[in-house]
């Protein structure tokens, strides 16, 4: 049956047209074909012309006269990359800024020819406007003792020439990702109104991780900028230049590097040069754009380099639609309905996908869905879109990723979730802008070590603007190398850890900071564990001490003190420090020899290669030593200052087991102290005893001699009491005498 709206031919079963959406199945009468319609199939191709003959040779260069051998003073030469006709490039350390540079000098006989010196410094000012992470960066040009010359970032690889010579050819998924990311960069350029003349593989440069990069802008035209090719002249390289250029290379636009570029891309995915083009030798799905691009005409060219991208990411729905549904058999558009090739018979499954709300299987070229009217255009186009934009954010092309989601909420006005992508996308844009502000201010304030954070911030979200920043980057290196200097010169490592922690923040990737910084970081570990060692030793004078300013604090409290109880307490406790002080000194000298003994296997643990990596099991080692000995001082001290203060000392002190080994002389005064307190005791004792002994010799005298009389018995107990008290003045007296002779 057919559509009653449009006439589209449909299968039997559908419910909705696959063109209009129209609601098919309410029309019980199909409609018929209208048989004068001409069948739509693909038209033929017409082959492009081959690329001109070998009549249009290369160039004559000037024989390699190089630089001089002396090394410029800022420049100093390590090897030689290549060399053409107008200059040599050599691999090269900026000792200003102590990084590796591709230096390109001109020629010594050229150095004469103003022409020749204006093409040479072309280049530069070409790409000096550019920042592109696609686009080989300018660091500086101009002319010192040995001549003109160009500093350019050094890129740590090798050119698409090269590497097609090793691989012969790519696939196309790689050789599409390579040409598109030089398509954004070369559209920069077109943005800055600078045509490149002069794209080929051996201007290509591939770094370790197989990114690419543009160079060799020297053939570069600049808008509103005085052209230094003559009309009528031929510049670039015959077989890669459009038709327009190899016949005026002056007279040329843009389009000239759109058939560059599609001839490099040819050359990649063929493995042979354009100037022998054969359709056959590319891959089906890119036929079509590798010839347009190659158009002899300019006209029939991708108009901008933009359109260029967009066919190869397949926003040309009208040439890959077309080769999606022809057959890749013959090529012989199919009906809607069938999975086989009426023609050749070849499946045709790869054409069929399943509709996302109903799971009906419709041909890839249907705008809805026969089952429920879905549209799949608009969703698979959303699908194009999303993708799109989520990769272009990967690449930081924040305001081309706005484009797509903006073109999806035209769609889908109200999808949520692509109005929050947009609004990420929109902040991050805000988001670099205040970082590129914020790096101005700290410019001009100095404030190194901001800048470092600032940058690395920016690097995140914009790879592209941190090139903007390239100068104050290599000032910032500059400051931190020299106070990493300094400090490597003064043993402060600490700092010289900060300082490589810092440039790390501008080369995460350098793999000698980060080796520097584990070294720096050990050695600062050192140092900061020898001064904690000495601060343990210290500890130790202080504990000798600490006992010897106690005796000398209790000597003063006992001329001081004023009640018999107090000086009793400071005898006491003088005594027991003067028994203990031979005990703890002894202690401290032990444990002083012992700390010594592991202070030197510490030592030997940290004299070891700090840059090995066992160094963290190492520290582990030396602090297992460090840590009891440290315990043991900080105990021995609080033994030591509870006998600091005589005003702090426990009455407990003489009757309790303490941790000072001396308990059995500690016992033996704590019985003559209690016999020293007892004076009244001591005189009542021989008062008593006395009188007793004198009643008992009372009586029995009085038994004896027959004359016992009551008052003759307390006589004899007087006098025996009278006795006992003398005699208990006399123990006291020499009781004292022999505790002052103790403590003297």
């Amino acid at each position: 049956m057919f559509c009653p709206k449009c006439g589209l031919e449909l299968p039997e079963e559908a419910n909705f047209c696959l063109k209009c959406g129209c609601e098919v199945s309410k029309y019980k009468t199909p409609f018929q074909k209208n048989t004068d319609s001409p069948d739509k199939t693909l038209g033929n191709v017409a082959t492009i012309n081959e690329s001109p003959s070998d009549s249009l040779s290369k160039l004559d260069t000037v024989g390699p006269t190089g630089p001089s051998a002396k090394d410029s003073p800022r420049y100093e030469i390590l090897s030689t990359i290549g060399q053409g006709g107008m200059g040599v490039v050599y691999k090269a350390q900026d000792n200003r800024l102590r990084r590796v540079v591709a230096l390109k000098r001109l020629r010594s006989n050229l150095s004469d020819f103003q022409n020749a010196i204006d093409r040479f410094f072309n280049e530069a000012k070409s790409i000096a406007t550019l920042n592109h992470q696609n686009i080989v960066q300018i660091y500086d040009y101009g002319e010192d003792v040995e001549g003109h010359y160009i500093a350019m970032e050094y890129v740590d690889g090798i050119t698409m020439k090269d590497y097609l010579g090793q691989k012969g050819k790519l696939n196309a998924e790689e050789a599409t990702r390579i040409i598109l990311s030089l398509a954004r960069g070369l559209a920069t350029a077109h943005g800055r109104g600078v045509i490149h003349r002069d794209i080929k593989p051996g201007n290509i440069l591939l770094d370790k991780s197989n990114k690419a990069k543009l160079t060799d802008f020297g053939l570069a035209r600049v808008a509103d900028s005085e052209d230094i090719t003559r009309t009528g002249f031929m510049m670039g390289t015959p077989d890669y230049c459009s038709p327009e250029q190899l016949r005026d290379a002056k007279n040329v636009d843009h389009r000239t590097d759109i058939y560059s570029l599609g001839a490099t891309f040819y050359e990649m995915v063929a493995g042979q040069s354009p100037k022998y083009f054969r359709e056959e030798y590319i891959p089906g799905g890119i036929q079509p754009l590798i010839k347009k691009a190659m158009s002899s005409d300019p006209k029939r060219r991708y108009q901008t380099v933009w359109e260029f991208i967009e066919a190869f990411e397949g926003e040309a729905e009208e040439e890959t639609t077309s080769i999606k549904i022809a057959c890749p058999q013959c090529g012989l558009r199919n009906p809607t309905d069938v999975k086989f090739c009426v023609k050749c018979g070849n499946s045709l499954s790869h054409l069929f996908d399943k509709c996302p709300k109903c799971q009906r299987e419709n041909r890839v070229d249907v705008e809805y869905c026969g089952g429920c009217g879905y549209n799949i255009y608009n969703h698979r186009r959303i699908q194009k879109l999303t993708d799109k934009a989520l990769k272009l954010r990967e690449q930081q092309e924040y305001t081309e990723a706005i484009g797509n989601w903006e073109k999806i909420l035209e769609i889908e006005p109200d999808n949520q979730n692509v109005s929050n992508e947009l609004l990420r996308d929109k902040e991050a844009i805000q988001s670099i802008e205040k970082l590129c502000r914020t790096l101005e201010e700290n410019k001009q304030k100095r404030n190194w070590q901001e800048i470092v954070f600032n940058i690395k911030e920016l690097e995140k979200l914009s790879k592209d603007r941190v090139l903007e920043f390239k100068n104050l980057r290599a000032e910032t290196e500059a400051y931190f190398q020299g106070v990493l200097k300094a400090s490597i010169g003064k043993d402060d490592y600490q700092t010289a850890a900060k300082m490589v922690e810092m440039l790390l923040g501008l080369n995460g990737e350098a793999e000698e900071l980060k080796s520097l910084l584990g070294n720096y970081k050990g050695k600062a570990n050192k140092e900061a564990r020898l001064n904690e060692a000495n601060e343990v030793l210290n500890e130790f004078k202080h504990g000798k001490k600490t006992i010897s300013d106690a005796i000398e604090a209790w000597g003063q409290y006992l001329n001081v003190a004023e009640t018999t109880e107090e000086r009793s307490l400071a005898e006491q406790t003088l005594k027991q420090l003067k028994q203990e002080k031979t005990k703890l000194l002894k202690l401290l000298k032990q444990k002083e020899l012992d700390y010594e003994n592991a202070l030197q296997r510490f030592n030997t643990i940290l004299s070891t290669n700090l840059g090995n990596i066992g160094i963290q099991e190492e520290m582990r080692k030396a602090s297992e030593i460090l840590e009891p000995l440290k315990s043991e001082i900080q105990q021995l001290m609080v033994r030591l200052e509870e006998k600091e203060k005589p005003g702090e000392v426990s009455q407990s002190t003489s009757d309790e087991e303490g941790p000072i080994e001396c308990s059995e002389t500690g016992s033996n005064s704590v019985d003559e102290q209690v016999v020293y307190k007892s004076f009244f005791g001591t005189i009542f004792l021989r008062v008593v005893m006395g009188g007793l002994v004198g009643v008992i010799f009372g009586i029995i005298s009085g038994v004896i001699l027959g004359k016992f009389t009551r008052d003759g018995v307390m006589g004899m107990g007087i006098g025996g009491a009278i006795i006992g008290f003398i005699l208990g003045l006399g123990k006291w007296s020499e009781i004292k005498r022999q505790n002052n002779k103790d403590y003297a």
